[in-house]
């Protein structure tokens, strides 16, 4: 069904319904709402801009928010039972948790232009350090990308159409931005969660050719890291044995899981997690409910 299917009148009447004592009456009227799906949202917003009550304008809000956190559950659920390989499109599915009109085109876009300007200044020769080193001056002396040290557990800082609009983010999210980029140019570089920070690991490769080659979306236990990167500190380069003292300065017990790259799901996991503390602190605690119920769904997909 589209929104085409009901008038302005329907909407309304079973909106106000959602009021009614009977719990009968209200389950009924909420079935068929969530019946109609998300095409009929922009409908819903049109009635809620004309609405003069603010009791219906609060439960427009709900209605609205229901259709769309549905559709983000059942698009995250198929993304799960997918191939997993397009993690860009996972992070665009959460990013409209809060931003529901979010444009994943422009988002690929924005990184494709990206991926333009750094090809250009690419070539075979290169060592996996200078390729590295053209990546940082681009990202962070030309678009300017930086971490968000004066608002870290801002919300936006998790989402992906913010963080390329506003060149800040957390460790998580502008690392993500590194590693799409660098991936699109064919680069293994890829995720490693140390515990209370997120860098970059460039695995071992036989050769490089540029835009020719195409990297694995997931990386293969196998192949070990050459380095590592931190983009949230400009794109600065270390070693295992600076992840050795790390995880003795943070009073962790080393292991395999914080030297070797990580899979799509385990960084929504932790996008997840980021993502909680952000409500937490903003005391918007039933986005922080939601965002579990969707970390949970992630989670049970794990292995799927």
């Amino acid at each position: 069904m589209t929104e085409s299917t009901y008038s302005d009148e329907r909407l309304r009447a079973m909106v106000s319904l959602l009021d009614d004592p009977d719990p009968e009456i209200h389950q009924r009227v909420q079935q068929d709402l969530d019946a109609m799906g998300i095409d009929v949202v922009v409908q819903l917003e049109e009635l809620w801009i004309r609405a003069d009550e603010v009791n219906e304008r609060r439960s427009l809000e709900k209605v609205i928010h229901r259709l769309q956190w549905n559709n983000i559950q059942r698009n995250l659920q198929a993304w799960l039972e997918g191939d997993r390989s397009d993690l860009l499109l996972a992070l665009c599915i959460i990013a409209r948790y809060q931003y529901p009109n979010l444009d994943e085109q422009a988002v690929r876009q924005t990184l494709q232009t990206i991926r333009i300007e750094a090809w250009m200044g690419l070539n075979e020769q290169m060592t996996a350090l200078e390729q590295v080193r053209h990546l940082n001056h681009l990202l962070f002396r030309v678009h300017k990308f930086r971490g968000n040290t004066d608002e870290y557990l801002n919300p936006n800082n998790n989402f992906i159409n913010k963080v390329l609009e506003t060149r800040r983010g957390n460790p998580l999210m502008v690392g993500l931005v590194y590693m799409l980029v660098a991936q699109m140019l064919g680069l293994p570089v890829y995720g490693v969660n140390l515990p209370q920070h997120f860098v970059l690991a460039y695995l071992e490769q036989e050769s490089y050719a540029g835009h020719i080659k195409k990297e694995r979306v997931q990386p293969t236990d196998s192949r070990k890291p050459l380095f590592y990167i931190n983009a949230f500190n400009m794109g600065s380069v270390f070693g295992k044995r600076d992840v050795d003292q790390f995880l003795k300065m943070v009073q962790v017990e080393p292991g395999e899981q914080y030297y070797r790259a990580c899979t799509h799901t385990e960084i929504l996991l932790r996008l997840c997690a980021n993502l909680e503390s952000s409500y937490r602190d903003a005391e918007e605690f039933h986005k922080t409910t939601e965002i579990k119920l969707l970390a949970e769904m992630i989670g049970k997909g794990k292995q799927v």
